[in-house]
């Protein structure tokens, strides 16, 4: 019977089951062993696991014909080479049993990677959770940069824990800081790539400066109550009798915590002698305010009979504004 016109005839292209595994194509002197394992519950069940095969190091792929009457199956694979310790295992990777023809080559899916920059006001956290479905990840590594100063110069080699590799980077006032991450694996070829990227952070978080008012006590004690906004969680303060402290002086002195808080004694005053004081309202990542400052001058009268309300000290506050010198 003739054929209806229009139509070629082919021959029929032959179909296998199984399952097909991307390999590392590598030096062919290193065999790849490959493991199978049946699913228990969507995990494998690895004491029923068996070794299925062990291929040329140059294979890109090995297919695993009829591994049985399942739908789904696991495998992993280690490197191996007579006289020499076998490498580790990679991690197991669950396959579906397909028809496909027998020239079928599973195509390379290099790791992806799901970005979460996070931040304190103070500290820039990025988070990585890298998917490498078939285990080519080699490393995680990452740079940071702290506003406008040098990027690290050595890659930090990342570790994974829980399943997140995580890197951290100080936040600067002036200039956005940022986080640089490089993921290497192996491509299709067996050769190890690289991907870089930066991952850009906001400026750091400033609290405002604080309001100092001054108290002295009957016997010259001078101490202060600071008030800050809601973004202080502590307070620092130094007084002297010549000049108001810097902020290097500042700084050094013990935190109070907290944004409405009182000093203890400053320092003690004679008749005649003035407390230059300084105070500093910081983040709880230890971002400073600008600096406040205030002072008082203790006269004969105060000394020996403080008035009860201590506005009536003779009081100065001064409102002097110093930008801080930050990256």
């Amino acid at each position: 019977m003739a054929q209806p016109s229009g139509i070629e005839r082919r021959p029929l292209v032959p179909l296998i089951r199984g399952c097909a595994l991307g390999l590392f194509p590598s030096d062919a002197t290193y065999s790849i062993e490959i493991e199978r394992a049946p699913d228990s519950g969507g995990s494998p069940d690895t004491g029923n696991s068996e070794s299925v095969a062990t291929v040329s190091g140059a294979e890109p792929v090995f297919v695993d014909i009829e591994p049985g009457s399942d739908s789904v199956y696991w495998y992993r694979i280690r490197h191996v080479r007579d006289g020499y310790t076998a490498s580790a295992w990679t991690d197991w990777i669950q396959l579906s049993v397909q028809m496909f023809v027998s020239a079928y080559r599973p195509a390379p899916v290099l790791p992806t990677v799901d970005e979460r920059p996070t931040d304190d006001g103070a500290t820039g956290t990025l988070t990585l959770i890298v998917s490498d479905p078939q285990s080519r990840l080699v490393k995680v590594e990452a740079k940071n940069r702290s506003g406008n100063g040098a990027e690290e110069g050595t890659w930090d080699e990342l570790t994974e824990v829980a399943g997140e590799y995580t890197k951290t980077v100080d936040l600067a006032l002036k200039h956005p800081s940022t986080i640089r991450y490089k993921i290497t694996s192996y491509n299709e070829h067996g050769q190890q790539v690289s991907r870089e990227r930066v991952v850009p952070f906001p400026l750091a978080s400033k609290p405002a400066k604080p309001t100092v008012t001054l108290a002295m006590a009957a016997n010259g004690d001078v101490t202060a109550h600071v008030e800050g906004d809601s973004d202080t969680a502590k307070v620092r303060a130094k007084a002297d009798k010549s000049a108001y402290p810097n902020a290097t002086a500042v700084d050094a002195e013990t935190p109070i915590n907290g944004n409405s808080v009182d000093t203890g004694t400053l320092v003690n005053l004679d008749s005649g002698d003035t407390a230059y004081v300084t105070v500093r309202a910081y983040t709880s990542g230890e971002v400073g305010s600008d600096l406040a400052k205030a002072k008082l001058t203790a006269v004969e009268s105060e000394l020996n009979d403080p008035p009860s309300d201590p506005s009536a000290v003779e009081l100065e506050v001064e409102s002097e504004r110093m930008d801080l010198i930050s990256a």
